[in-house]
């Protein structure tokens, strides 16, 4: 409060009233509020900056690593072809294991993969189901619990009256 020019009650000055504190409040809860939404949009940049990064490494990793690899198998193809007396036979005794394994995953898909990995998958997520459940299972009887005995003192505190 303000006197004759002199501030009193514990007020000075330099110190704002509570009342524009409180007027203050909500903008500078909105102000919080979006510097948090900036930190997490900078945050998930960062991540998908990091992923990307990461992926673009390994794929460039994986296009050399196939690349020697048929640089290699041409080699192979050509030595084995000066052996057998005939380049063309070369590379087709090369290329031959691969047109196998290609030609059998391609008509032959092994079912007892698929159905086991299905299995574990689906394991999984019963074992996920029953842990949400049994947690549920517990705030429901904890809450009860607390409702129980909240009922009984107030049963108790009614008795008394």
């Amino acid at each position: 409060m303000k006197e004759n020019g002199k501030f009193t009650s514990g007020e000075s000055a330099d110190e704002p009233s509570l009342l524009s504190r409180f007027r203050k409040v909500p903008g500078d809860v909105k102000l919080l509020v979006e510097k948090r939404m900036e930190l997490w949009a900078l945050n998930i940049g960062e991540l998908i900056t990091g992923l990307l990064a990461e992926s673009i490494y390994r794929l460039t990793g994986v296009v050399m690593l196939a690349v020697s690899g048929l640089l290699l198998l041409i080699a192979v193809a050509s030595f084995v072809g000066e052996l057998v007396g005939n380049e063309s036979l070369g590379y087709v005794i090369v290329a031959a294991p691969f047109l196998l394994l290609g030609l059998l995953f391609a008509n032959k898909r092994p079912r007892f993969i698929i159905a086991r990995t299905q299995q574990q998958m689906m394991d999984q997520f019963y074992a996920g189901m029953e842990d949400q459940k049994s947690k549920i299972l517990q705030q429901d009887s904890a809450e009860g619990s607390e409702r129980m005995n909240h009922n009984s003192e107030a049963k108790e505190q009614k008795n008394e009256r």
